[in-house]
């Protein structure tokens, strides 16, 4: 199996050696932001076209057990490179979270569900700290 990332063609393989050598695969971890909605939209489409609905709900469990991992761990978005992943007080810096500006050692951070507030923050050994 050809997996789009050479690190992962050297780390995993099928060890049944069910996948032929040539099949392209793609992994979605439980860290990579994107992965449980990818997994939910596939599911969806499984089911639209009339696919077993044992696996659609198998994926779709999947994609929970994501969705709670990263809540606990965190998550990031996907690179080739390792990233730092950011807390906020605790807790992991969000998806869609944009940096406004920088300011004196200051961050001006927009949250996505709050698109009009800016909130500040200062960066510490921990990540990122919001000040209320």
């Amino acid at each position: 199996m050809i997996h789009a990332s050479d690190d992962y063609n050297q780390r995993i393989q099928d060890a049944a050696g069910k996948i032929p050598l040539d099949e392209p695969v793609f992994l979605l971890r439980g860290q990579d932001a994107l992965a449980p909605s990818i997994l939910l939209d596939w599911a969806s489409r499984l089911r639209s076209l009339g696919g077993d609905l044992e696996l659609v709900d198998l994926v779709r469990v999947q994609a929970q057990k994501m969705i709670q991992w990263q809540n606990e761990n965190g998550c990031k978005i996907p690179d080739l490179t390792p990233v730092a992943q950011i807390k906020i007080e605790n807790e992991y810096f969000p998806l869609g979270a944009k940096l406004t500006s920088k300011e004196n050692g200051q961050l001006i951070i927009a949250l996505p569900w709050t698109p009009k507030e800016e909130i500040v923050g200062e960066v510490t050994k921990d990540g990122l700290k919001i000040k209320k």
